[in-house]
This record gives structure tokens, sequence and C-alpha cells, in this order.
């Protein structure tokens, strides 16, 4: 009997007891039980009844809280039996789902509901129906409980491995059922699966690779040999490991499995099977115990044919390679040697070409400024132009060799774009006036005016790109554009365009254009000349600036070259000229203004400048230069004279050439800027005046302590704008 039955029964004793004591009260309250009852047993009476009463209301209670206790033990078992891990399954004598816990509706995707009342066997794949009947076959005649592993069927998903495990019993009627515990064990399933293709692949790369197994004990004793290693050697009873493998009467010098039962480690070794035409294995013994505790040996025998022979190839590749090296240093040291050699003799060649194209240029040109009839006028004119030529030919090679040679480098300064832009014009006015063409300039209004890069090297682009459009130009018009291609908070990126209306350029040699010593007529009947370095160059600079050039062209309607170019913007400062837009008709230049303040005469014949030149050419081309702009100077002919000059004058700049006998320009420097030294002004500005323009050279000056740099032949005008920035 159960604790509530139990309760129940006292609870009902005690309610016929307190009827009895109410029955009893009802005939003392009669006028024949008042007679028969005295006050003192009706009172005594009454207490009894208030007593049992009390026990009564206790008991009702104590039944309350049993009964509260029963329902949360029945949800706790509720919840364990829903929510267990495991499905559960009361199956029924004729095979029906009588009770299924939350957790075997889930694992089959439907609803208790669904399950209650269907077949079990409605959710076993059909082709392990026969597993199924084979187990409960067994559980019905033996009792025994039944384990076995089949696939499910899940609704809208794929079958899934469950192990059921099935015990036989009664329900509360007495009839046959059985109750089966159902798990999902597809994960292992999974796992053994990826444990087989596993064992799988190393069962082929051990015999792919020719990798042998066996175990050995403490006495050389073989426990185990694979199979494949058993089909050459044979077998091993009765054999130690080194009269098995090695053919030897005592065991290897260096056995691995002496050190490894030895050191308790992993010991690798190699070894040559002399067996099998001395072919050599990697041996690597792992010591372990084995069930009964005795210390053996495993070893994996990998075959290192291959890379023995890699190991030698890779050998004699090393000595080929050192080689190799020896000799490509040697060539690198050649090459070195030839480079330096090259660059010394183009240094020297520009040096010694400048030098008398410095008296070329600069008489011819001091000569054209001076009363001549025309036909005077020409000649001086021609040979001022030829020399002009020369001068360009020789940068040109110059710079295409710097190039080459990865030396060329930019400069970053800050420049005026409306003044280059005016320069450039001015370079290219004079040949388009001759062949009586307009020259057009036009930079758009949004375009920057002041950027930071390097002003020459796009000069020298835009010059590249005009001087041809004017060569090949018959008549018509040169038209030169700058626009704003993007911009941001830093930089800058313009499109220059270079515009002509000439004879065009055939679609099948515009991808030629940009190539080194290219030209369109090669022929020794060409009508132009030129060494088709200067796209070539163009291309290069355009590219260093961070840009890209191009050309659109049609035969018999003109080009169009354009290059872009990526600067920075300066700090906030003034913003670009009020003139975007000039017109120059019959070569005239852009009519821009440039303010400055005129100097008068008395000022300039109070300036004296000190040229130190060795060159007597050079020398009359220097003070007819600065007589010309109005300026006093006298000439020492080389370092030590113009020291010994700077102590007893007070000269207010001096142009010094950089190669004088006796002392060079750089020593001189040096001796004026030492503060030890007797000059009167050791700061005073020095101009290095030099046929020196190779890569660094400008740098050797500045770093000897010169202040700045001007490269024979020396242009009148450069010289006048270098003096007036230094001086005025």
């Amino acid at each position: 009997m159960t604790i509530k039955d139990d309760r129940s029964e006292q609870a009902a004793q005690l309610r016929q007891q307190a009827e009895d004591i109410v029955r009893v009260r009802k005939i003392a309250a009669s006028p024949e039980g008042h007679e028969s009852l005295s006050p003192q047993e009706t009172r005594q009476m009454l207490h009894e009844l208030r007593v049992h009463q009390i026990e009564l209301e206790m008991q009702n209670e104590e039944l309350r809280r049993t009964q509260a206790e029963l329902d949360r033990a029945r949800e706790r078992y509720f919840d364990l039996y829903d929510l267990a891990p495991v499905g559960y399954c009361t199956i029924s004598e004729n095979g029906q789902i009588q009770e299924a816990n939350l957790t075997a509706a889930t694992q089959l995707s439907v609803t208790r509901r669904a399950l209650v009342g269907r077949p079990f066997t409605r959710f076993i794949l059909k082709e392990d129906l026969d597993i199924y009947y084979r187990h409960h076959k067994l559980l019905c005649e033996t009792g025994a409980r039944q384990v076995c592993e089949l696939r499910m069927v899940k609704k809208g998903a794929a079958p899934f491995w469950a192990r059921l495990e099935a015990t036989a019993g009664q329900d509360a009627d007495g009839a046959q059922m059985c109750r089966v515990v159902m798990s999902d064990i597809i994960e292992r399933k999974l796992a053994e699966k990826e444990v087989q293709a596993v064992k799988t692949q190393m069962e082929f790369i051990l015999g792919a690779t020719k990798t042998g197994l066996d175990t050995i004990d403490a006495k050389f004793n073989i426990h185990y040999i694979d199979p494949e290693w058993k089909k050459v050697y044979g077998d091993y009873a009765g054999h130690k490991c080194y009269q098995y493998f090695m053919d030897r009467n005592t065991p290897c010098p260096d056995c691995g499995v002496v050190k490894a039962l030895q050191t308790r480690s992993i010991v690798v070794t190699e070894k040559v099977l002399i067996k099998e035409n001395s072919r050599p294995i990697q041996v690597t013994t792992i010591p372990f115990q084995n069930d009964a505790g005795e210390w053996l040996a495993a070893e994996v025998n990998v075959d290192i044919t291959e890379r023995k022979r890699g190991e030698e190839r890779l050998r004699q590749a090393n000595q080929d390679l050192k080689k190799a090296i020896e000799l490509s240093n040697e060539s690198a040291e050649q090459a070195r040697k030839a480079n330096a050699a090259k660059s010394e003799f183009l240094a020297n060649m520009s040096h010694e070409i400048r030098t008398p194209l410095n008296g070329v240029i600069g008489m011819t040109g001091l000569l054209l400024e001076m009363d001549l009839n025309a036909e005077q006028h020409e000649y001086a004119q021609i040979a001022h132009i030829s020399g002009e030529m020369l001068l360009t030919l020789i940068n040109d090679i110059l710079d295409f060799s710097k190039i080459e040679a990865r030396k060329l480098e930019l400069e970053t300064l800050n420049f005026d774009l409306g003044t280059m832009l005016k320069n450039t014009a001015d370079l290219l006015a004079p040949g388009a006036k001759e062949k009586g063409l307009d020259l057009v300039c036009q930079v758009e209004p949004n375009v920057p005016s002041f950027l930071r890069g390097d002003s020459r090297r796009l000069r020298q682009i835009l010059v590249n790109l005009g001087s041809n459009a004017v060569k090949f130009t018959e008549k018509g018009e040169i038209a030169i554009r700058a626009s704003l291609e993007s911009e941001d908070e830093r930089t800058a990126t313009i499109r220059f365009s270079v515009r002509d209306t000439g004879m065009g350029i055939p679609a099948n040699l515009q991808d030629i254009l940009f190539s080194p010593f290219t030209q369109l007529d090669g022929s020794t009947t060409r009508k132009y000349g030129g060494t088709g370095l200067g796209l070539t160059i163009s291309k290069q600079l355009a590219e260093l600036m961070g840009g890209r050039i191009g050309v659109e062209s049609k035969e018999g309607t003109g080009s169009t070259f354009w290059f872009t170019a990526v600067f920075e913007k300066p700090p906030a400062g003034p913003t670009s000229a009020d003139e975007n837009f000039a017109k120059i008709e019959g070569g005239g230049a852009m009519n821009r203004t440039v303010a400055k303040t005129a100097r008068s005469e008395n000022d300039k014949r109070k300036i004296r400048i000190l040229v130190a030149e060795d060159n007597p050419v050079n020398q009359k081309v220097a003070q007819a230069m600065l007589k010309k702009m109005g300026l006093l100077s006298d000439v020492v002919a080389n370092g030590q004279e113009a020291v010994n000059a700077l102590q007893t004058f007070p000269y207010d700049l001096v142009l010094m050439d950089c190669q004088m006998p006796e002392m060079d320009g750089f020593e001189a420097t040096r001796c004026i800027r030492n503060g030890a030294s007797e000059v009167i002004n050791p700061s005073i500005p020095i101009i290095a005046m030099t046929a020196a323009t190779m890569q660094g050279d400008k740098e050797k000056c500045i770093l000897a302590g010169m202040n700045d740099f001007i490269a024979k032949p020396v242009q009148k005008r450069e010289l006048t704008e270098l003096i007036d920035k230094i001086i005025f």
C-alpha cells in the first residue's frame, strides 16, 4: 500500500469517529439523550469532537502537500523523459507506437502526435527492415535485450544512422510490449567512415612509397613484419633483425632499436639494404610498451632512393650554381667597370663638347645682338641654331643614358605653371614664327597655378612635343593645352596636350613612336632629321612623374600628343593667374607680364662679379654676357687665383668653373667657405658654371658649398635670371 492510500484510510477513520461523535451529540441534544448525559460528559464529548476535527484538518493539509509533491515529481519525470538525449518509444505487440518522448519526435522530424498509433517500421529505411525484423524476432523468442544499428527515415531530410536498444515487457493490461531506446549515431558513423578512409589511404601510401613496418624487441627478435616486406625477405621466424634485413652476424653498430629502447625516445637513422641492391632507407624507431608491459621498438622504414638522388642532384646543382655565381660576379664586376667607364666617358665627352659649344653658342648669341647686315645675321643665326641642335643632341643622349642606367631622378620644387608655360612658348616661338605658324597656349580655369614638382623636366617634355609639332607642320597652328584630370587634397593630376595641323601619323606606325631611335622615315632621303630619342625620353619622364603618354592622329589632318603628370600641391598661397588663355600669332611669346622691380643702371654698375674660368674663349663669353647685362667683371684662370682675388676685393658674386688647373672649383669653394679663410666675404654667393652635367654633379657642387648651378653652354637669359635671383 502506498503512503497516499495509508493516509486516506487514516482520514476515513477520523471522519468516521467524527460522525459517531456528532450522532452522540445529537442524541445528547434530544430530550431523551439529555436526560442520560451529565454536563461533565457533554463537555468531554465536545472536547473530543474538537480534537478530532483538528486532527482531521491536519491530515487534510498533509494530504494536500503530498499531492503537490507528487505533481512536481511527475512533472520532473516527464521533463527528464521528454528532454532525454535519446529517444524513447513504447511499441505494442502488433508493432504500433503507443508512446514516444519529445526527443524521438525531434529525431524523426515529426510531432509526437504523428508518432503515436503509427507502425514503428514506417520510420525504418526499407533496405534495413530485415535487420529490425531479425532482432525483433529474437526479442520475442528469448526476451533478451537486443541491440542493432540501422538507418531511420527522417521527414524532409536524408536518412540517419541510429542505434536501437530494445527490452521486452508488459503493459498495465498484461499485453506484450517492448521499450526502444533510439540513439543518433550519425557522428560516430562519419568518424568511422573517416577512419576507414584514412586507413585505406595510409595503406595505399605505405605501399606506394615502399614504406615497411616491423616490430622488434630488446633482444633483436622480430615480432611483426608487414606483408610487403615479407614478400621480399621471406619468413622471419628464428631470425634476428640484423640477420634478416642486413645479412649480418652481429647487431648493427648504429642500431636505432638499442638507442630508442635505452633513451625511451624516437631515433631516426639511415641504412642501406644489402639484399635490395643497396637500396637506401630512413628508419624511424619508436619505442612503446605492449599490453604485457614489455618495451618494444616499432620501425618505420621509408625508401629514400629518390631523396638521395635528389640530394646528389642538388649538390651538383649547388656546385654549378656556385660556379655560375662566380662567373656572374665576374660579369657583374666587368659590367660595373664597363658602366663606370661608359659614365666616365660620357661625362668627359659631355664636358669636352660643352666647353667649345659654350663658346660657339655664347659668341653667336652675342653676335646676333650686334648690328649686322642681313647676310651676316643669317650666317650667325645658322651657326647659333646649329650649336643649339648639337646641344639638344648631346642632352638627349645623356638623358637616354641616365634612363637606361635608372639614374634619372626628378626634383621637387615649387613652380608657377603659367610661368613655366610662358617659358616653353618663348622657346618654341622662333621656330613657329619662321614657318608662319600660330602658337596657342591654353590653361583651363580650374587648373592649379602653383604646384610642386620638376618643372624643368616638364618643360623638356613640352618642348620635345612642341618642337616635333613645329617640325612636322607646314601651315596652321600649334596648340598647347593644360587641363585638370583629377585632384585630391594633396595632389593634382594635370593633362597636357600638344596639337598640330601637320601631316599626321599612319595608324600602323603609332605604336612604335615611343621606341628608342625610331623615326617615321628612316631612309637616307628623309626630309626631317633627329635622333629618334625625344619621344622615348618624354615617355620615361611622364612615367617618372606618375603619368602616361599617348598620341591621337589621323593621316593628313594632324596629331595630338598628350601626357599626364602628378604634382604635389604646395601650402595655401596665391591662386592661379588672371590670364588662363593666351594666343601667340606668328610665333610671338605668350602675353603674360611677370612683375619685377626695375633696377637702375646705377645699381648694376655697383655689382662686380668674379669669373673663375680657365678656357680663354669661355672667359670672353662670360665677360661679354655680363657686360651686356650691365655688370662689371674680372677674370681669373684657376681656383687659387679666385681665392687670392677674393682676399683683396669685395666681389658680389663668383661664377666658378669646376674643372681648372692647380686648384679646381670644388677645392676653391671649400677654401672660401672655410672660417679660417682670409677672404673678405666667406659667404659670398658662388654659382657653379660647368660643363659637368651628369647625375650627381649638381649635388656635388651644392655639397662643396656653392649656392647654385648653371650648365654650359650658358644661355644669357638663364644666367640673367639666376643672377637676379641670387643678388637682387
